[in-house]
């Protein structure tokens, strides 16, 4: 586990000091919130946390939605 922090941090240190020389601040930031996702998601299997996955994130936004296209489809 704490290679792969490791690994997450030396590698967000090398897309910040990229991203800070070139001024790409909006990359900068997608960047380190793509970063901080993914790590979180290598950690949840090493400390146990119950922390809901991708696909239920996308089933609890998009399964109203499709409800409400199928109900006014009726």
């Amino acid at each position: 586990m704490w290679y792969a922090i490791a690994i997450a941090v030396i590698y967000t240190i090398i897309q910040a000091y990229y991203c800070v020389k070139k001024k790409y601040f909006k990359e900068l930031l997608v960047s380190m919130v793509i970063i901080l996702i993914s790590a979180m998601y290598l950690v949840i299997p090493f400390t146990e946390l119950n922390i809901p996955t991708v696909s239920d994130i996308v089933y609890f936004i998009f399964k109203p939605l499709a409800e409400l296209i199928f109900e006014i489809k009726k």
